[in-house]
């Protein structure tokens, strides 16, 4: 069995997503994942404000606009977005995180915890296991997988270390 322990980080995105849940959720346990890819309306914008500032700056003043490491990494963060799975006793709560501080900051859906089983770990042994919640599929360590599924076996409210 791996350790129980979380980082301080864990911690706090654990504290985020019970403040997100309105504290009307006890949150057993918290893991971070990558979303599926998808096309978003925030990427559709950033491309297309992109390509109006590209055109009236080629036209306007003769200056061609390369895309600057920030642009690629919040079209990277709309693409596949990071999401946090949160483990109640009765639900598994998937949040939106920040592409600022990588906190919990909206409830994008809820599940039963019943949806939260072995059966989506993918192949034993493998870095990472995808987890399938409604239209969502999150892929996430196999050791954080495994931490919410310990959670939902036996409900235990992790302590910060000290």
């Amino acid at each position: 069995m791996g350790t129980e322990r979380m980082s301080r980080r864990q911690y706090k995105k654990l504290d985020a997503a019970r403040r997100v849940t309105d504290g009307g959720e006890d949150v057993l346990a918290y893991a971070t994942g990558k979303g599926h890819a998808r096309i978003s309306k925030g990427l559709i914008c950033l491309v297309v404000g992109f390509a109006a500032l590209f055109v009236v700056l080629l036209a306007a003043v003769h200056v061609v606009l390369i895309p600057g490491v920030v642009l690629v990494v919040v079209a990277i963060g709309l693409v596949k977005p990071k999401r946090g799975v949160a483990v109640t006793p009765d639900a598994v709560l998937v949040f939106h995180e920040s592409i600022w501080n990588g906190k919990p900051n909206r409830l994008v859906l809820s599940a039963p915890a019943a949806e939260l089983s072995a059966a989506n770990l993918a192949s034993t042994g493998a870095p990472r296991a995808s987890l399938v919640l409604g239209a969502e599929r999150i892929t996430l360590k196999t050791e954080e997988f495994e931490r919410l599924l310990r959670a939902v076996e036996r409900p235990i409210v992790e302590h910060p270390p000290t």
